[in-house]
């Protein structure tokens, strides 16, 4: 949502925009509409990493005889940083 709706009329047409009118010149400038779209990129990214994460946490690491490895104590973003 964050990644379109600044570039829509949603974002020109709100409540917030109707109560303060200051606020609709400095939300209608290109780099604030940019810059919540880059938020909204940045969102998704965090959240496909996430999912990965999950994902591969939930399946499990199988050891080349069959068995599972033994689930670590260590967060996500450890492992990533370790690996």
């Amino acid at each position: 949502m964050l990644l379109v709706a600044p570039w829509t009329v949603v974002w020109e047409r709100n409540a917030l925009a109707q109560m303060l009118p200051s606020w609709r010149s400095v939300a209608g400038q290109g780099v604030v509409r940019g810059a919540v779209s880059g938020l909204g990129l940045l969102s998704l990214g965090v959240g496909a990493w996430d999912f990965a994460f999950t994902v591969g946490r939930s399946s499990g690491r199988r050891r080349p005889d069959g068995t599972e490895a033994p689930a670590s104590s260590a967060s996500p973003v450890e492992r990533a940083l370790a690996e």
